[in-house]
């Protein structure tokens, strides 16, 4: 019994992430029509983020609700230091009807780890 609640549950995690696909550096750049979210905290977000991105912390999506209506048909490109946050920020859009949904590969660490470009 406790094997098929394993199973069920990594069934219903890969379910609930199904719409988000991961996107890696190189497919970031070559992504069209894209809204950037960072869902690290306002301080993270001050000491450098991906060029362009917008910062709203993962657990007050709902208090920016209005504004990411407007991004439902952008593809929106989610991230955070390391993927936990992100993880979370996807499930919820997922939940709010987000179709067009991506999580950056490796996310701000992985960014880094690249050197690619910072804004501050």
């Amino acid at each position: 019994m406790r094997a098929l609640s394993l199973i069920a549950g990594l069934l219903f995690s890969a379910f609930v992430t199904a719409q988000a696909t991961d996107i890696s550096q190189q497919q970031f750049s070559d992504l069209p029509n894209k809204v950037v979210l960072d869902v690290r905290t306002p301080e993270e977000f001050a000491e450098g983020h991906v060029p362009g991105a917008v910062n709203m912390p993962y657990d007050q999506l709902a208090s920016f609700k209005q504004t990411l209506d407007g991004f439902k048909d952008n593809n929106l490109v989610v991230y955070c230091r390391s993927g936990r946050r992100a993880a979370v920020a996807v499930q919820w859009l997922e939940e709010q009807g987000f179709e067009q949904l991506y999580h950056l590969d490796g996310d701000m660490l992985g960014w880094q780890e690249a050197k690619l470009p910072i804004e501050k």
